[in-house]
């Protein structure tokens, strides 16, 4: 096959990978994002992702939104005054928004204007729902896109993922679209699960992590390092890095042997999946294969 061939055919198989990939999210948030919303971790306060509970944190609601008030800190947004004195509220992206939550939160709690992107039309209309009933649709719009694939955005001083950056099929692209987003000194923050060096290539840990993504339908799960690397080239420059792991709380022995018992059992494909990579991720946090970690980057053009 000439050289022009075989690129055209590698460019359209990573084509049709990316989008089986997209598919298998998507219908993964289709089935489980409404009982995810009214029954997992995040239930009440209408996000997806875990309670950290740091250290002065007593309240279940605070742990829910500890992470969006480091990312709040982190970009220097203004706690909510009632008046912006007609300026141009600072602008950020919600990459992997959920139902909402997390950007509702920062438009309630701070001077900023959010736009979010999911793949999943129930999380769209979830969300849009929530800021019409809170009246924070003048602050917060919530899109169906592709991340990989931004549409045209406003300039933002920040974007973020919390716990959806790990469904990427294509890390550096993700970063380039982030990155281009972001005004100069503008902050990508990521939250998520990162691999480490422990019992790298052992069986043992291999075939839980690999149970952990592929439950999550996680298209990647990479290091810290690895990850730093690839941000480097987007122009993006690690400022902060911000251990989460010693302040999740596991799950509970009994409630965890129930959930492998579920795992198990013939139910729903996608309820199974999501049980199936909770209680792998529950191990490969005990032994130390994965870690949560909060980390942000810098743009800087030079």
């Amino acid at each position: 096959m000439p050289p022009r061939d075989h690129d055209a055919g590698h460019e359209r198989a990573a084509t049709s990978s990316h989008q089986r990939s997209l598919e298998a999210v998507r219908r993964y948030y289709e089935v489980n994002t409404l009982w995810m919303s009214a029954l997992g971790m995040g239930r009440g306060e209408a996000v997806l992702h875990r309670p950290v509970w740091a250290h002065g944190v007593r309240r279940r609601a605070d742990a829910l939104h500890f992470v969006e008030a480091q990312i709040a800190s982190e970009l220097g947004l203004a706690p909510t005054s009632g008046d912006a004195g007609g300026d141009p509220l600072p602008h950020v992206l919600d990459l992997g928004c959920g139902v909402g939550g997390s950007a509702l939160w920062l438009a309630a709690n701070f001077d900023v204007t959010i736009t979010g992107i999911t793949i999943s039309p129930t999380q769209v209309r979830l969300a849009q729902h929530a800021a019409r009933r809170r009246g924070l649709v003048q602050r917060c719009r919530f899109i169906e896109a592709d991340f990989h694939n931004l549409p045209a955005l406003p300039s933002a001083v920040g974007a973020y993922a919390i716990e959806s950056f790990s469904h990427a099929s294509d890390v550096a692209r993700l970063v380039r679209q982030a990155a281009a987003c972001l005004a100069e000194g503008g902050r990508l923050i990521l939250v998520d699960d990162y691999l480490t060096d422990k019992d790298r290539g052992a069986a043992l840990a291999a075939r839980w992590t690999s149970r952990f993504a592929e439950g999550w339908h996680l298209s990647n799960l990479t290091t810290v390092d690895a990850l730093t690397s690839i941000a480097s080239e987007a122009g993006l420059r690690l400022v902060r890095r911000h251990a989460l792991t010693p302040f999740l709380r596991p799950i509970p022995q009994p409630v965890l042997a129930m959930q492998l018992l579920l795992a198990a059992s013939p139910l729903r494909a996608g309820w199974r999946d999501s049980l199936r990579g909770g209680t792998a991720l529950q191990v490969c946090l005990a032994n130390g294969w994965v870690q949560y970690w909060m980390l942000a980057f810098a743009k800087s053009n030079s």
